[in-house]
């Protein structure tokens, strides 16, 4: 099978772009129907924009992946707006269709084609108050209670914010807005659970060096996510450890009795996989300890392994509606927020970026501060 590797980036393409034609022409043939477009070239010229759009989005990708260049992200930004605001003007073209079919079948003869027009706007707004929604970032905090905690850390303070995902949409001016966030909290200890950058090539070290200004007591800690192993993960690494945070890549720090593991993504992605790494990391069982992981999952050789508490990010809830509920399938509870899990606890943040579309409909986005009992 490892022959013909190559030949996954294909099909992932190939059915990527299959999904968008058909959520295009859904699109299209309501746009046709309720704005009644019989001109036929307007009706080309409505099918050249929209494929343009469309394939612009993979296209956007391919170049962002490629090299750094001011342009390449405004362009990607673009077309990921784009994507965000389509998949609303979809749901409101379903909304449409689905009360055509029961207004017929049912004879109730309401004004369907005015109420699909106002579907559009309300589409419209949607999307617009998602970009707003995304930028309004709120502090969740909980007290947590850990078993034989130090009395050195009862009461101590532990700011924790993920999945910021920095670079192609998100920059220096989101950074530093968060980063004066967390300042605020007047933490004692910071962890990042992954994916602080996006992925594609950036000025990493220009983007990280907004952490070196918090101060927090026992330091900023940080374990990779899945965008910063896309491919090879040491130039994020050195633009954090740059910046003064301590990467615990299948490690661990012991502060005071209370023991901070971090483990990466790609080598802890199965259960058995995280009992392994964990087995070769030397920390104490009998002591308390956090461990970072970005995926909240592999509960069981976490909990095996006498962790008090596993924090993560990754789902970001969804993001925006209706992926909110799928979240709520695939992570099966643990998608977001504090919930036991037999002998363990696991936090989930929602996040405080966005990754493609820079919206947040049905969710938010958070930093998260836990005092520690």
């Amino acid at each position: 099978m490892k022959r013909y590797i190559f030949l996954r980036p294909i099909i992932l393409t190939f059915s990527y772009q299959s999904l968008l034609l058909l959520w295009t022409a859904i699109f299209f043939v309501t746009l046709i129907q309720l704005f009644e477009i019989y001109n036929l070239w307007a009706i080309y010229l409505l099918t050249l924009l929209l494929l343009m759009l469309d394939a612009g989005l993979t296209v956007g990708w391919m170049l962002v992946m490629r090299r750094y260049a001011k342009w390449r992200v405004r362009f990607f930004a673009f077309v990921n707006l784009y994507l965000g605001t389509g998949h609303f003007l979809v749901l409101a073209s379903l909304g449409y269709w689905t009360l055509q079919v029961f207004n017929d079948s049912a004879e109730l003869h309401l004004p369907t084609l005015a109420i699909g027009r106002w579907l559009i706007l309300l589409a419209l707004f949607i999307s617009a108050y998602g970009v707003w929604k995304s930028y309004q970032t709120k502090i969740a905090r909980y007290q947590i209670k850990i078993k034989n905690l130090p009395q050195a850390w009862s009461g101590k303070k532990i700011v924790m914010f993920a999945d910021v995902h920095l670079g192609n949409i998100r920059g220096i001016n989101f950074i530093n807005t968060t980063v004066d966030l967390v300042k605020n909290e007047k933490p004692d200890l910071v962890l990042i659970p992954g994916d602080y950058f996006d992925g594609p090539p950036a000025d990493l070290e220009a983007l990280a060096a907004p952490l070196a200004k918090i101060k927090a007591k026992h330091g900023v800690f940080f374990c990779d996510g899945n965008h910063e192993e896309f491919k090879h993960n040491v130039p994020f690494v050195h633009a954090l450890k740059k910046a003064g945070v301590v990467v615990l890549n299948n490690d661990f720090v012991e502060i005071n009795g209370l023991q901070i593991i971090g483990v990466d993504y790609r080598s802890t992605r199965g259960v058995r996989h995280l009992r392994k790494v964990l087995k070769a990391i030397d920390f104490d069982r009998d002591k308390p300890s956090i461990l970072m992981k970005h995926v909240p999952s592999g509960f069981k050789a976490a909990n095996e392994a006498h962790v008090n508490l596993m924090v993560s990010g990754h789902t970001h809830m969804g993001q925006v509606f209706p992926f909110n509920l799928l979240t709520k399938i695939l992570f099966r509870g643990y998608e977001y927020g504090l919930t036991p899990y037999k002998n363990m606890q696991v936090l989930t943040t929602v996040g405080v970026g966005t990754w493609g579309p820079p919206q947040r409909v049905g969710t938010h986005s958070e930093i998260v501060s836990i005092v520690l009992q």
